[in-house]
Formats: C-alpha cells, structure tokens, sequence
C-alpha cells in the first residue's frame, strides 16, 4: 500500500525556492486517488516548523513536491531532496496514527541463533519484525515475515528496507547482526577472501545505516544496535578475517555514534565476550536478550562488553 501526500500549498515552480509552512497528507492507495477526492483514509497537517501532526478533515487539490515530481533541477532549491521529506512525513504519520500498535523492528542477518532467538523476544513484546537475510529460513516465529536481501549491496538493501516500511511503518528498532565466520590464519589466507568479509561486516552496515536512518529521524525511542564481537580487542590467529572485520565494524559504529547523536537515534555496539554456543552464558539466547536490552535503555557510553553476567 502506497501513500498519498499531497501539499496544501500550490504553485511549486520547477527550481524555484519555496518553503511550504505545511503538508497535507492521507493515508490512500495511491497518489492519483488522493489527487481525484477519492480519500479513503485520514488527513494530517504536517507543521515542518513545530514537526507536530494534527488531524484534518478537509482535502484541497494541490500540487506535489516540484512539476517534475522527481525532486527540483535546482539544487539550491529546499524541496529539492522531496523524497526523504516524504519519507520522515509519512512516518511521523503512521507512527502517529496507530501508536504503540506499530511497533515494527527490522532484523538484519537473520539466522537460525542470535537472529532467530532475538525475534522471538522482539514478537513476544509485541512488535512487528522483518527479518532479513540473504537466504530464506526455514521457519520463523509468529508475527515475523522475511525479506531477501544481501547486506553488500547497497540497491538491494534500500529495496527492502523500503518494502518492510510500506508495510509496517518506519522501524523504531534496526539490528544489524551480519557476519561472515571464516576460520583461516593470516598467513593463509587470501586477501581477497578478507575484502569480502568486510564488505560483509562493514559495508553492509553502512549501506543498512544509509537506509534506514533518513526513516528513523525525529521518531521518539529509535535505536540501531550492532553485534560485536571480543575479537576486535584481542584476536586469534585462527579467526584473523573475523577479527579484523569487527575491529572496523567496532570503528565504524562508534564514529556513526557521534555522527548521528543530534537525530536522537541511540547507536549501541553490543561486544560479546566470546563464541555464541548453546548451553554457555553466551548462548544465542543469552546474546538476543542483551541485544534487546540495549535497544531499550540508552546507554552513556555506545561500545558495552557482554561476557553472559
């Protein structure tokens, strides 16, 4: 289901600076229908300014973002990145509309251990999850629906980022949990094979956060949390590519942290003591509820070490 947006002011000239003081905006089909009165859901005023919502009953034929609907030719022109800004409104719409009942939380690297364990504590609190991966699971916990997409590539990443939101809202919850495990010593392995990895561990996560953050903007209790790992501290000669794939992550997330902590959106770094494996304090279990845990409660500092306690 797409979203109609409509302006409530009229004559945006191509290249020319305008500031519209509002948006109007309803929850339809389609553009066209909201353009025809056919208006099968609700209005909002949008205040740029006072970034406030408020509910409308009335509807005008207006004109949409620039003529050339795509963004302004001018880049000098304030409405010339039209779609983010329609975007961060149509999010603050449904965040507005549907409240606590819209709780959607997005999954990225999801697999049968930490991944699949952590949406079971994400659904069980009552949130919406898309779980995504490169290859479909086998199953999943109700209340959870899965997306394809490889974390390297930034086009298939926005895709589904964009997919997940049309149908459940913006997220308030990213977690990104990619990594590729390569047991190899550094003097055997190939250097290609290491370009890989972090294309994996770290690309992957700039192309996740240059998704969802334009999503996320404004919107109160967002957080992105990151799985880390003890490796990036104190390697081990047997999981060099691993290690030098979370010491970069390690690098990246904290940099994005100072980056991004004007938005609001609280960045964590969660670095786990040790190997995920069942039946130790670093179960997959153990590691999914210390995940979850720091996407609710902000933390002073944005790297915390998990060792089970």
């Amino acid at each position: 289901m797409t979203r109609g947006i409509t302006s409530e002011r009229d004559g945006f000239d191509r290249g020319r600076r305008v500031q519209p003081a509002a948006w109007l905006i309803c929850l339809c089909d389609s553009y066209e229908e909201a353009s025809q009165g056919q208006i099968p859901g609700r209005f909002f005023n949008f205040s740029k300014e006072k970034s406030q919502l408020t509910a409308s009953g009335m509807y005008e034929v207006a004109s949409f973002g620039c003529t050339s609907r795509g963004g302004c030719v001018s880049n000098t022109c304030q409405l010339h990145d039209t779609r983010n800004l329609i975007r961060q409104i149509r999010n603050q719409v449904l965040i507005a509309s549907v409240g606590d009942a819209m709780k959607h939380a997005i999954v990225f690297g999801y697999g049968p251990g930490t991944g699949a364990a952590l949406t079971a504590k994400l659904t069980a609190a009552g949130y919406t999850v898309t779980a995504i991966s490169r290859s479909e699971p086998a199953e999943l916990p109700s209340g959870a629906t899965w997306l394809g997409a490889d974390v390297r590539r930034p086009v298939e990443v926005h895709m589904a980022v964009d997919a997940a939101i049309s149908e459940h809202g913006a997220p308030l919850k990213v977690f990104f949990n990619p990594v590729a495990v390569r047991q190899a010593r550094g003097l055997d392995i190939d250097a290609g094979d290491i370009m890989d990895d972090l294309a994996t561990s770290v690309a992957g996560a700039v192309n996740v956060i240059q998704a969802v953050v334009p999503q996320m903007r404004n919107i109160p209790d967002t957080s992105i949390v990151f799985t880390g790992g003890i490796l990036s501290d104190n390697p081990h000669p047997m999981f060099t590519s691993v290690g030098v794939s979370k010491a970069a992550l390690k690098n990246l997330v904290l940099a994005f942290a100072k980056e991004l902590k004007a938005t609001g959106i609280d960045i964590q770094l969660i670095t786990v003591g040790g190997f995920i494996k069942p039946g130790t304090l670093l179960s997959p279990d153990a590691v999914a509820g210390r995940l979850f845990d720091a996407a609710h409660s902000k933390s002073q500092q944005p790297e915390t070490l998990f060792d089970g306690h």
